[in-house]
């Protein structure tokens, strides 16, 4: 579609820009300023900026206000910021009382006599005062007042206070100086006659303005001169900056140089300006808080409409609006013309100009020519390749645009490609039923590059190929050309290189922090233009330096930027900002502060802590006063690793620290990460005195003579127990002794009445030779268990010749169908192992009353000493009747018999096994045959070394 476009545009009476100031930032109650209403600004000596507001004093680092007040304060608002000798920052509130700041707190110079505010003045070690009576003179450093100066103040006009001199405006000038010398000068007339003036100085001379008239006096030299008049704004402060004279006004800013006033934020009321340290300005204002300017050089272009897209054309900007409507801007006298208004009233949002050829996108893609050449696409981006020669992205479709022939080199591949024509251009589309974000063309090695929503593709005249990264597809916002490659920005956010062999890598720009995400970039000359949320920054390819050119804050929106004749131009939400390129220099770094450090809360100057004075804390400041920017801050203990802090984060606390020797610093870094000299703290937390090597030595030794007391302590308590338990031990063997041969007596009888039995029969029987063989037998017994009955103990020889008697003598009781054998093995020391006296004589016995005497046929008994596990084994055998048809004839003959030999053996075994390690154990065995008893087997088992 095509249709002529209105020539007369270009003849429209130019339009001029309805408002320009400089750019400035506004910190307000949203920023955290207490009061909207401010009276005057001041820098202290470590860098903090002072503000005089509606709700009082306040200090600010940058990041955070601090309101001062006290409760005695007669009113909060006030001026005439200032510090004296000591650090105390003093002001006057509008009912002429002096407040100052000292330890952090406010407090109130004592008066009695105010009058109202009159400038006050520090001079040395002198503080001015205006009182009812006159002028009250204070020693600056013990605050009492030391001499009074008598004045009729009801002519009083206004104070002021420089160069080691305060001056007082009456009906007369009256000077008083260091010394507290007074001079009395005559004023003029104009001066007398004006009821309220402004008073302000620079190194040189004064300056008096009339409040009512605005007429300008200097006074130098003790001379009055008369200079120009301010007319049609009421002048509330003046200020000299750089030898300049600045007039606060009801209707904003007049700066009077040369003779000349130059007008700046006519719509402000402004009540002063001040220029900090780092040549930035700040305005106070009555109903906008402040205005921060970085520079007076960088301005604002209002206009009624938001600019959206720039492009530089020769010695003019072209600017796109955001209503279908592009104006020429004429750099030297900022005026405007119209060059295009459309009636869609869509934004400009595409805008792109080669010699006399404007490309526009708003509600369509459109070329002006002068003629306007309509094409239906969605134009994304345009470049140029060759003369008269375009390559496109658009929504749907990727390609070129011509208005001839192309050049030779692209004729293959424009041949073959579906052409449609549109007035005296023809599009060709190379990609179809995509949709393009960018293109970009390197001249190099004659490539374009269409940036897709399938991924990045570049087209050689001969080839079309998809560029991948890290073997994936790269999906793109932004391509331009320079240094040879082509500069892209991807949607991961970040900025690549593509080189002539197409290799990609990522371009490490390390001024920029890793918080900031970058959002767009635009290259113009050999400059690349990054724009984050926070600011914009410039890397130049030649130097890899970047710098940062603008700080956006959250109440502005940046479109785009161009550059033109040493100019910087950017199209933002609030208007047109124009920035000369010379500007532009590094950030400086901030200035660290450390404020105060605490010990366990409470604010301490010391450097030897003691061991539980172990919680620090540490408040600082970070003097950054450009809005919206940050600075990476870190610490570090000792020689540990830096610890970065949150970019707003002004406190430091470390809980618990061990005792030793620390060294901790702060460091800022700025955006190139140049290192600045870190804040270092020193402090030695001492070890609890129970660590001091005297503590320790003294309390080893009283340990070491603790334990050696406990230990003999001990020692003697074991001894006694130990005697206790040997006498108790020796008691019970006695006791346990006494009751054994009590049972040995016992037994002894028993035994004797069964052998006179015996022999008793052989009388009865008149067997003469049997009866004294017997006898003599007998005697031989008794005689041998009348020795043994004192010994506790015998060898096993003496106990088996004890045995051997006592079983011939029981052999004589059968009539010869009792036979007996005793075995021992030969490995069994006879004479040296010891065994208990007549233990195994009552198990013999059992064997031949129990078992052998109510069998038939022939009875035996075998006794065998054996050697098993270091023991001394006992093995005795009968061919008896066995213990359990025993016992039943024992029952029925003697329903209440208890057989004296087992119960003597029992209690005998418990006595001798008392107190002893090793045990002497028995074991009956009841031998059977086809459900009959055969006998009775009884395995005593001795230790080999009883006694």
């Amino acid at each position: 579609m095509k249709r002529l476009f209105l020539l007369w545009f270009f003849f429209f009476a130019p339009l001029h820009l309805w408002s320009q100031n400089p750019y400035s930032y506004t910190l307000d109650k949203t920023s955290g300023l207490p009061s909207n209403t401010i009276y005057d600004l001041f820098q202290d000596r470590e860098g903090f900026m002072w503000m005089a507001s509606g709700e009082g004093l306040c200090k600010y680092d940058g990041t955070k206000f601090s309101l001062f007040t006290t409760p005695n304060q007669t009113s909060k608002s006030g001026s005439n910021i200032t510090q004296d000798r000591y650090n105390r920052i003093w002001y006057i509130n509008f009912d002429g009382y002096l407040y100052y700041i000292e330890n952090n707190q406010l407090k109130a110079l004592p008066q009695k006599n105010s009058i109202g505010y009159y400038e006050f003045g520090i001079i040395q070690n002198y503080l001015f005062t205006i009182q009812k009576e006159g002028v009250e003179i204070y020693d600056l450093k013990s605050l009492r007042c030391i001499k009074k100066i008598p004045l009729a103040t009801a002519q009083l006009k206004a104070t002021h206070f420089s160069n080691d001199t305060f001056y007082l405006f009456t009906d007369e000038l009256i000077e008083i100086d260091s010394r507290l010398n007074c001079k009395h000068i005559a004023i003029p007339q104009a001066i007398q006659d004006s009821k309220s003036i402004v008073v302000q100085s620079d190194s040189s001379q004064l300056y008096i303005v009339s409040k009512i008239n605005g007429q300008l006096h200097t006074y130098k030299g003790q001379k009055f001169e008369q200079s120009n008049q301010f007319k049609g704004s009421s002048i509330q402060n003046l200020s000299v900056i750089d030898g300049n004279l600045w007039l606060a006004t009801t209707n904003g800013l007049l700066a009077y140089c040369n003779k000349k006033c130059t007008a700046f934020f006519p719509n402000q009321n402004c009540a002063t300006i001040f220029k900090d340290r780092d040549q930035k300005y700040w305005i106070a204002t009555l109903n906008n808080g402040i205005l921060y300017i970085p520079n007076f050089n960088t301005i604002l272009l209002k206009s009624d409409t938001k600019p959206l897209t720039l492009r530089a054309r020769e010695k003019s900007l072209l600017i796109g609006y955001e209503n279908d409507y592009i104006a020429e801007l004429n750099p030297e006298n900022l005026e405007l013309k119209t060059v295009f208004k459309g009636e869609s009233n869509h934004e400009v949002y595409q805008l792109f100009q080669d010699g006399s050829t404007t490309f526009m996108t708003s509600n369509n893609f459109k070329i002006l020519t002068p003629e306007v050449t309509e094409i239906n696409i969605a134009l994304k981006d345009i470049t140029k390749v060759d003369n008269h020669f375009y390559a496109f992205a658009a929504s749907g479709v990727c390609g070129f645009i011509s208005s001839q022939n192309p050049p030779q080199l692209w004729q293959p591949l424009y041949k073959n490609k579906l052409h449609e024509k549109n007035g005296p251009f023809t599009t060709t589309k190379i990609l179809t039923n995509v949709r393009g974000k960018a293109v970009g063309y390197n001249p190099k090695n004659k490539t374009i590059y269409f940036a897709t929503h399938l991924g990045l593709f570049r087209q050689t005249p001969t080839q079309l190929k998809e560029l991948r990264y890290q073997n994936k597809p790269l999906f793109t916002q932004k391509l331009y050309y320079a240094n040879e490659g082509m500069y892209l920005l991807s949607n991961a956010n970040t900025v690549l290189k593509i080189d002539p062999l197409n290799r990609i890598s990522p371009l490490q720009i390390k001024a920029i922090p890793a918080s900031e995400t970058i959002k767009s970039i635009k290259v113009i000359g050999h400059w690349m233009y990054l724009f984050t949320s926070n600011a914009i920054f410039r890397y130049d390819f030649s130097t890899q330096k970047t710098i940062k050119i603008l700080v956006i804050t959250p109440d502005i929106s940046i479109s785009d930027l161009t550059a033109l004749d040493g100019k910087t131009y950017l199209a933002t939400s609030k208007g047109l900002i124009m920035q000369p390129n010379a500007n532009f220099q590094e950030e400086k770094l901030p200035q660290f502060i450390l404020n105060s450090v605490r010990v366990n809360d409470k604010v301490t100057r010391k450097q030897m802590l003691n061991y539980d004075e172990n919680n620090l804390s540490f408040d600082f400041s970070v003097l950054a006063y450009q809005p919206n920017t940050r600075f990476p801050i870190a610490y570090k203990i000792n020689k540990g690793k830096w610890i970065y802090l949150d970019d707003q984060q002004r406190s430091l606390k470390l809980s618990s620290l061990a005792a030793g020797d620390y060294t901790i610093q702060f460091k800022i870094e700025n955006l190139e990460k140049t290192k600045s000299n870190p804040i270092t703290y020193q402090c030695t937390i001492q070890k609890p005195f129970w660590f001091s090597w005297i503590f320790v030595v003294l309390y080893c030794l009283l340990f070491s003579i603790l334990v050696i007391l406990l230990s003999k302590y001990h020692v003697k308590k074991l001894e006694q127990k130990n005697a206790i338990e040997l006498n108790r031990i020796q008691l019970e063997n006695n006791l346990n002794a006494s009751k054994l041969t009590a049972i040995q007596s016992q037994m002894n009888p028993h035994f004797f009445y069964n052998a006179l039995n015996t022999i008793q029969s052989y009388i009865l029987t008149n067997d003469k030779k049997e009866a004294i063989s017997y006898l003599n037998k007998f005697a031989s017994l008794t005689r041998k268990i009348l020795e043994l009955t004192e010994r506790s103990y015998v060898t096993l020889q003496e106990e088996v010749n004890t045995l051997t008697l006592y079983l011939d003598l029981e052999q004589a009781r059968f009539n010869d169908d009792f036979s007996y054998t005793i075995t021992i093995v030969d490995s069994i020391d006879k004479e040296s192992i010891m065994i208990p006296t007549l233990l195994i004589q009552p198990f013999i016995e059992n064997a031949i009353k129990h078992g052998l005497l109510h069998s038939k046929g022939t009875k035996k008994v075998s006794i065998q000493f054996l050697k098993k596990d270091e023991q001394l084994q006992i093995v005795i055998d009968d061919n008896g009747i066995g213990r359990k048809r025993s016992e039943a004839i024992n029952l029925n003959n003697r329903k209440d018999h208890i057989s004296f030999a087992t119960h003597a053996i029992e209690k005998r075994l418990e006595i001798l096994n008392k107190n002893k390690m090793q045990k002497i154990t028995v074991c009956y065995i009841d031998k059977m045959e086809y459900d009959e008893p055969t006998g009775t087997t009884v395995y005593l088992n001795l230790p080999m070394k009883w006694k």
